[in-house]
Parts: structure tokens; sequence; C-alpha cells
């Protein structure tokens, strides 16, 4: 790699950067490369308004800017999680209304084809993540 164009990155490189890193937050779970994205957008916007930055304190800014929010998002998020509907009848059994759906909190959910109206659904953390998974049980 030239040394020399690291010279040439200018603002619009930071925000190609940032959407890309953003379509990636869409694709993976958790909000990591959310506040990454959100700051290569700022660094993007710095250069913008001052376009003699080099590509030293363009990094610098990036790290700064994606440690700092990635923290308070952290820290935002604790104190604002919230245990929702799903944790509160987490390993209950939900018998189904009918054989196409079945009442979860304050929502009705679509069963899958050829289920028996004897069968419940019950459910289990698929990871650590907020996702939740809903499985058959017998």
């Amino acid at each position: 790699m030239d040394p020399s164009m690291l010279e040439e990155i200018v603002f619009w490189n930071w925000w190609v950067f940032a959407l890309v890193l953003i379509i990636v937050e869409v694709l993976v779970a958790g909000t990591f490369f959310l506040w990454m994205g959100i700051s290569a957008a700022l660094v993007g916007l710095v250069l913008f308004l001052f376009p003699g930055l080099g590509w030293e304190m363009q990094l610098s800014l990036f790290a700064f800017f994606s440690v700092i929010s990635i923290i308070i998002s952290r820290i935002w998020l604790a104190k604002h999680a919230r245990a929702g509907a799903a944790a509160s009848i987490l390993g209950e059994n939900l018998p189904l209304q009918n054989l196409s759906s079945m009442a979860l909190a304050d929502s009705m959910w679509m069963t899958l084809s050829g289920v028996s109206a004897v069968q419940t659904w019950s459910l289990v953390p698929k990871s650590l993540s907020t996702v939740w998974m809903a499985r058959f049980c017998k």
C-alpha cells in the first residue's frame, strides 16, 4: 500500500465507510457497528469542515468517537433496558388460541401450518442477546 494514499482521504470516503458500517449493523446482531458508523460519519463531517486534517488525526478522531459512543451506548442501554413481555413469560407454556395463532403478551403470533391444537409454545433464549426465539414443546 502506498502511504501517499492516506493523504488523499476526503470527507466522502468517511461517509461511504459509515454507510458500509451501518449496512453491516443491519446484517448482524448488536449495536456495535452502528456506533462505529456514526463515528465515521462524524469524522467525515469534521473533515468536511476542516479539510486540512491529516490521516493520523482522522484515525485518532475515529477511534476516539467510536470508543466514546460505544461506552455511552452501553451505559444508556444498561439504564434503559426493558425486560419486556418476552422476559416476563420466559419458560412458560403458552396455549394456542386456534390452529393458526397464539397470544403472546399483548400481541398475536402466527403459528406454523400443521400444528395441532394440543401443542404449546415455550419461549427460550436464543443467546445472551435480546433476541428471543420460539420453539415447539410437545
